[in-house]
C-alpha cells in the first residue's frame, strides 16, 4: 500500500488528474512506444535498483507490503485490485489473512472498507485473455475490471477514466458508476 506523502495537503482540481508511477523517466527512450513520465507527481521509489527513479518526483510513502522484496506497484505482472482510500489509522496494523480457503503462505492486509473511497480493479491480459476469476474487489466497490491488450508491457498502453461531461467551467466530469468496464479505457497516448 502506497500513500500520498502527508507532510501538506495535495489537492486535485476538479477533473484534474494525479499521475503515480513507478518510474517517472522517459521511457521513449527505452521504448519507442512508451511515454515520457518526467511530469509525474509521485513516483513509488524502488529501493531495490530495479527500476530507474527520478529524484525530482516526490516519493510515495510505501506503508504496507507483503512482499519485503518489492518496492513498486506490481500491476501488470500479477493483476491488481487497486483502490484509493483515506484513514487516520496505523496501516502497518491490518488484520492479516490468508486467501480464501488458504491457512498458510501469504498473508494479505485487510483494508474496511469504509474507508475506501474508489476502486479499480486491474485484471492481466495473457495470451488466453482476460481471466475474470482473478477479480479482486468487491462488486459494491468495482463491478467490473479493466487490462490492457499487452501480455508482458512495454506497448505504451495506459489506463484512463473516461470523461462524462463537461462541466459549465470547462472541467471535465469524469465517468464513475463503480464498474471499471465502464469507466475506463486503454490508449496510447498519455493526455491527463
Amino acid at each position: 500500500m502506497f500513500r500520498i506523502p502527508t507532510d501538506k495537503s495535495y489537492k486535485v482540481a476538479p477533473g484534474g488528474t494525479v499521475l503515480l508511477v513507478n518510474s517517472a523517466i522517459d521511457h521513449s527512450l527505452n521504448s519507442p512506444l512508451e511515454h515520457s513520465l518526467l511530469n509525474a507527481n509521485f513516483e513509488a521509489k524502488d529501493v531495490k535498483g530495479k527500476m530507474l527513479n527520478n529524484p525530482e518526483v516526490p516519493a510515495l510513502q510505501n506503508v504496507f507490503n507483503i512482499y519485503s522484496g518489492i518496492s513498486y506497484m506490481n500491476i501488470l505482472t500479477t493483476g491488481q485490485g487497486v483502490v484509493i482510500f483515506r484513514s487516520s489509522a496505523d496501516i502497518s496494523q491490518l488484520k492479516l489473512t490468508y486467501k480464501f480457503g488458504k491457512t498458510s503462505g501469504t498473508q494479505y492486509g485487510l483494508l474496511p472498507k469504509r474507508y475506501i473511497i474508489d476502486g479499480v480493479d486491474f485484471l492481466r491480459h495473457k495470451a488466453t485473455g482476460t481471466d475474470v476469476g482473478e477479480k479482486r474487489l468487491y462488486n459494491d466497490i468495482d463491478a467490473g475490471y479493466i487490462s490492457i491488450n499487452a501480455t508482458a508491457g512495454l506497448s505504451g498502453e495506459v489506463v484512463y477514466r473516461k470523461t462524462a461531461s463537461t462541466a459549465a467551467g470547462g472541467h471535465n466530469i469524469l465517468m464513475d458508476t463503480n464498474n471499471s468496464t465502464n469507466d475506463f479505457q486503454v490508449s496510447t497516448s498519455v493526455t491527463p
